[in-house]
């Protein structure tokens, strides 16, 4: 099967580019498709790695399972997507990652203290600006 893959910037506060998102797609109708998280992940993976570093969503199942730790670390972000619980499992995950040199991030992060004990361990935090202000996200900061 082949894949379709949209590029998202990734911009610094000073608004250089320091890496893509990829987003899965598997038509030219751009958008997420009707497949599962893992499958649209997995997929990605097998299909993607060039140039810059990229991010790759992953849900919460496929990062406590290991999966993210099979990746170069040096060529990939690994993106927690926004659905993920904020649970121990996750936790330990990232920590354990972290130590092995992974850069994380959060995904579309929603202004919320449930992820409070994850931030020692996060790199990038992606913030959606569609739904908070610059305001928001400085006061959140």
């Amino acid at each position: 099967m082949f894949s379709f893959v949209a590029r998202q910037a990734i911009f610094d506060n000073k608004l250089n580019t320091v890496g893509y998102e990829l987003l899965f797609r598997d038509s030219m109708v751009n958008r997420f498709p009707d497949v599962s998280s893992e499958q649209a992940t997995t997929q990605l993976i097998e299909e993607q790695f060039f140039g810059a570093p990229v991010g790759v969503n992953f849900p919460h199942q496929l990062l406590v399972d290991g999966l993210a730790e099979t990746l170069p670390k040096d060529r990939v972000i690994i993106e927690i997507l926004e659905t993920a619980s904020p649970d121990h499992r996750l936790l330990e995950t990232v920590k354990r990652m972290q130590t092995q040199g992974f850069r994380i991030a959060l995904d579309d992060f929603s202004l919320s203290s449930e992820w409070d004990a994850f931030i020692p361990y996060i790199n990038i935090i992606k913030f959606d600006i569609q739904k908070n202000t610059r305001e928001e996200i400085a006061a959140y900061i």
